[in-house]
């Protein structure tokens, strides 16, 4: 059965569904296949919210194999060129720590783990890169940063951190004794996005991979190659950066599911 119009999803049955997931079967991986059923997770809330389809019987499928993911959660999050613009803005009156973070986040796509791991060794002025190994990867990463980056952080370390623990490798430190290193970023994040009112697109929690999706999202619309994201991501998997990508038609055309077991017509359905 072919899919012409958007009224056909409503007909797709529990055996395509079945071939669907058999189609990737065959991946070693269980993390790549994790992504992969995300992906069609995605893939039918999008149609669901986006254009009213009706769920369909076959999903229960993918919900029963993939169950600890809720539908809602398929839908990834992240700001949108208004919500991003307000966030620029806002963090202008904000400390230099909490610029720094924001823009961590936006422009190099930072975790939360590799934010609070990060060493002022790590940070080359002169050049305007930082290379550190990633927390979680383990993969050496390199990246340039802005001007507006660099004059948040030398701001934060000649007006904010010195006077706390001159001594401690960590660039980012609490701001009450005995100032540790900042574990738990996060909450400065939440406060900021409460303060601008910043709902982030389908509603997700403030959180560095939020920022980090936003940055996939924007490098995505600007055409930069999936090679590239992948590198600035740190990706040991380039298949990894679609679990960043968001579900809304210019991404869709560009990232286009292509399942030959629904033979859909893209062309006439976006």
């Amino acid at each position: 059965m072919g899919i012409e119009q958007l009224s056909d999803f409503n007909k797709i049955t529990d055996q395509q569904i079945e071939k669907i997931i058999d189609h990737f079967s065959p991946l070693k991986s269980t993390k790549i296949k994790n992504h992969a059923y995300i992906q069609i997770c995605a893939f039918f809330y999008f149609m669901q919210e986006e254009y009213g389809i009706t769920p369909i019987k076959g999903f229960s499928k993918l919900k029963v194999i993939y169950g600890h993911y809720s539908l809602k959660s398929c839908s990834y999050s992240y700001l949108d060129e208004s919500q991003e613009k307000i966030l620029r803005d806002g963090i202008k009156n904000e400390t230099f720590m909490n610029q720094a973070l924001v823009l961590l986040g936006l422009d190099l796509g930072f975790r939360t783990s590799d934010i609070s791991s990060l060493k002022i060794t790590d940070i080359d002025f002169v050049s305007s890169r930082i290379t550190k190994i990633q927390a979680k990867t383990g993969i050496t990463n390199s990246l340039p940063f802005s001007e507006e980056l660099r004059a948040s952080i030398i701001g934060y370390i000649k007006q904010e951190r010195t006077t706390l623990r001159p001594g401690c490798p960590y660039l980012f430190l609490k701001q009450k004794a005995p100032f540790s290193r900042l574990k738990t970023p996060e909450h400065r994040l939440a406060k900021i996005f409460k303060k601008l009112n910043i709902v982030p697109k389908n509603g997700a929690s403030p959180t560095f991979h939020l920022l980090r999706r936003t940055l996939v999202h924007r490098l995505v619309k600007a055409g930069v190659k999936g090679d590239v994201i992948s590198s600035i991501l740190g990706h040991t998997y380039k298949g990894t950066r679609r679990s960043y990508l968001t579900a809304d038609d210019e991404i869709l055309r560009e990232c286009a599911l292509d399942f030959p077991e629904l033979k859909i017509n893209w062309e006439e359905l976006l």
